[in-house]
């Protein structure tokens, strides 16, 4: 059975761009993603795992969903967060909101959202990149991916902003460090460069699908991050992914498709080695010894 038989019998939309469908549907969908393939990185046992026993979302990730509200959808921000004193019974209080279908933050961290809001209003270009009128936000997209072997994938993306008018791709991010010293291994890290070389070739991949549809897409020509920090004055800094960061995430994200188009296929999901595995210091501890650090 073929990669592409497999996929006809999941749970996942036909190729193209969904609009206004709620988070839970979409992680839902039966197709990869990048946060995906950060777990195939991980370990192919990881990614089954989680895909079949995902991982509630913690506080930090729900205030981070909250903050993404705040600053593109500040309607539904206000409908759906309600802020509520901390301390004992905080538990209780948020088991209150969430019968109510709201989402109880602490006074505290709904506060910083909105100190979040009012730093990106004092930096001109990342908030009118923000606040296009022309801005699509969140859209929920699909399609079929050939891997480096040839296995065709079904993949979907959830760009947080797609500017068409000015071709951009732009991702919202927190950091407890924004400044160019420090975010770039943030990046590294948590793999920014692997999804936004996945969210781009993903564009490309559907206006070639359906270019009357999606052509638009190939007008896209940058990705931007625009980066807050979390702690007061939370002011944000706004990054370009360069040629060298792209291509450094396509050649790990399509090592990565591959890898899972082969668990796919077989249905087998290996965790870590059996062997020993040698362990040294990372590379930046000796260099920063040779240098007198």
């Amino acid at each position: 059975m073929s990669t592409t038989e497999i996929y006809a019998a999941t749970t996942c939309p036909e190729p193209g761009v969904y609009e206004n469908v709620p988070h839970e549907e979409y992680h839902s969908w039966n197709a990869i993603n990048a946060s995906g393939l950060k777990n195939i990185a991980r370990s192919p046992a990881y990614y089954k795992h989680e895909r079949e026993h995902p991982t509630p979302p913690t506080d930090a990730m729900i205030l981070g969903t909250a903050q993404h509200a705040a600053l593109m959808e500040p309607d539904k921000f206000k409908k759906i967060y309600v802020p509520v004193a901390g301390g004992s019974g905080l538990t209780k209080r948020k088991v209150e909101a969430e019968k109510r279908g709201q989402v109880a933050l602490k006074d505290s961290d709904y506060q910083a959202v909105l100190d979040i809001v009012e730093a990106m209003k004092r930096h001109e270009t990342a908030w009118g990149l923000i606040k296009a009128p022309e801005n699509k936000i969140e859209l929920s997209c699909v399609v079929d991916m050939a891997a480096p072997s040839g296995a065709v994938m079904r993949c979907r993306w959830r760009p947080d902003i797609v500017d068409p008018v000015e071709g951009l791709l732009i991702d919202l991010k927190s950091s407890a460090a924004a400044h160019r010293d420090t975010f770039p291994g943030q990046a590294q890290r948590y793999g920014y460069h692997t999804s936004a070389a996945f969210y781009w070739d993903c564009c490309d991949a559907l206006a070639a699908y359906d270019e009357e549809k999606y052509g638009w897409m190939r007008q896209i020509y940058a990705y931007l991050f625009i980066v807050w920090e979390k702690t007061p004055p939370h002011e944000p800094i706004l990054y370009r992914a360069t040629e060298r960061f792209m291509d450094a995430g396509r050649m790990e994200y399509r090592t990565l498709l591959d890898t899972y188009a082969r668990c796919l296929t077989k249905n087998e999901w290996p965790a870590y080695p059996l062997g020993d595995m040698p362990l040294d210091l990372p590379e930046w501890y000796y260099r920063q010894k040779e240098r007198g650090y």
